[in-house]
């Protein structure tokens, strides 16, 4: 459903994140809230990784592992995981 996909940036604007295509998903509504406040992590193989809250409350209907589109930049994918905690 388009209606609740949003885009998420990899590496956020304020960390001279680009606006360009390969720094960024399509995200489900929630799932970008938990991207963006730090509770979810995607690692340059795909891996997502929850916080324990994150984990308890939605773990279940979260995969361990995406596909990374090609577009996408893992330069940025790898800035995030070692140094992005949240909003």
């Amino acid at each position: 459903m388009p209606e609740v996909l949003e885009a998420a940036h990899i590496k956020p604007h304020k960390y001279s994140g680009p606006e360009e295509v390969d720094n960024g998903f399509a995200m489900r509504t929630d799932i970008h809230i938990f991207f963006d406040t730090g509770n979810l992590r995607i690692s340059t193989e795909g891996d997502v990784e929850l916080s324990e809250i994150a984990r308890s409350n939605y773990g279940w209907s979260i995969p361990p592992k995406i596909v990374i589109p090609d577009y996408v930049n893992r330069n940025y994918l790898q800035w995030r995981w070692e140094n992005y905690v949240g909003i």
